[in-house]
């Protein structure tokens, strides 16, 4: 159940935003991957996003892990960056113009890394996509092709755990209880 006003608020978007998009019945998770993983990247509706991402999220966490490698090859195949975007830019490159820089910089970026944002979104979504990347990394020794999608959950993950974004406060025995007994 979710603690505060903020979750139930996701979770009630999540829920009328999945009646939206036609998800509720559960399908294959072979033919369904990439369909919603598309939905999402291209969705523009914020009810919609956070339905499509809860929606991938449950269905990971649900998955076997046979489908759960199904989803990080579709992930390392087929949200790569476009090889002709790229060439494209890097032919256009010059240090001169710094908007070069920017469309080289657009164009090395792969579409996985803004499909893990739009994940994020979901409520709870951090935390599914964290215990994603430790999947990733117990798949790592026998599967080193998903390599690079590692290096997007690491750049990720570090950016958005930046200790910049810590708050320390002194926990006594004047803290809330919610928080004390937490620990």
């Amino acid at each position: 159940m979710p603690a505060n006003w903020f979750e139930r608020l996701l979770h009630t978007v999540a829920d009328h935003g999945r009646d939206i998009i036609g998800l509720l019945e559960p399908q294959a998770a072979e033919t369904v991957w990439e369909s919603l993983c598309d939905k999402l990247l291209t969705g523009r509706g914020e009810a919609s996003n956070i339905a499509l991402a809860r929606e991938i999220l449950r269905r990971w966490q649900a998955a076997e892990a046979k489908q759960k490698h199904q989803l990080l090859r579709l992930l390392a195949g087929r949200f790569n960056p476009d090889p002709v975007a790229l060439q494209a830019a890097i032919a256009q490159y010059t240090a001169e113009d710094p908007a070069t820089l920017q469309r080289l910089t657009q164009a090395t970026e792969p579409p996985r890394q803004e499909l893990l944002r739009r994940l994020n979104m979901a409520p709870g979504g951090t935390a599914v996509l964290v215990r994603m990347r430790a999947f990733l990394l117990n798949a790592l020794p026998q599967h080193p092709e998903l390599r690079h999608i590692d290096a997007d959950f690491q750049h990720l993950l570090s950016s958005w755990f930046n200790r910049g974004f810590l708050k320390l406060q002194r926990i006594d025995w004047n803290s809330p209880a919610a928080l004390l007994e937490k620990i």
